[in-house]
């Protein structure tokens, strides 16, 4: 005698069409013949189920159905708010993917020393004299940037926002 039924022989049991020797096998075969006895009942108790569920519905009162007007107010509102955070993640500038670029010949800060993060119009001339090589900006031009500023007012470090590559 061959294994156990497979998911697929029991579902051919279930809608009446097994082959001979699956039909023969659940003959022969307690494990599976409960098997496909029990799947059976539950599938009845769950067509019971909803029939009974129907028969309800109905006979019981009317609902209130909500106004075609509010349904697509709200499917619109919906769309909306998807489209708005669609468009709010591609409008958001990918800064955080940047890192900031150490600037050659300054000292470091000092632990206790404050510093701020300012965003300048930095000139692409002021870059190439701090020891940068800036690629695809004019050297008259200007770039965005967040400058790390120390309390001292020197700059530190610079993170380009506009376009244009910094190598150092």
């Amino acid at each position: 005698m061959k294994q156990h039924l497979s998911s697929d022989e029991i579902s051919a049991c279930l809608a009446g069409e097994p082959p001979d020797n699956v039909a023969n096998h659940v003959r022969q075969c307690l494990a599976c013949r409960n098997e496909v006895e029990a799947l059976r009942d539950t599938m009845a108790q769950f067509r019971e189920s909803g029939t009974r569920w129907s028969a309800h519905y109905m006979t019981s009162a009317p609902r209130r159905r909500r106004k075609p007007a509010m349904a697509m107010a709200l499917v619109a509102l919906a769309s909306m708010l998807a489209v708005a955070a669609v468009l709010l993640r591609q409008a958001v500038p990918a800064v955080a993917e940047r890192p900031f670029l150490a600037v050659p010949y300054v000292a470091p800060l000092a632990p206790y020393e404050r510093a701020s993060v300012v965003r300048m119009d930095v000139p692409v001339a002021a870059l190439i004299a701090a020891g940068f090589e800036v690629h695809g900006a004019e050297p008259g031009g200007m770039l965005s940037a967040d400058v790390l500023v120390g309390q001292d007012g020197r700059m530190h470090a610079v993170r380009l926002i506009s376009n244009g590559s910094v190598i150092q």
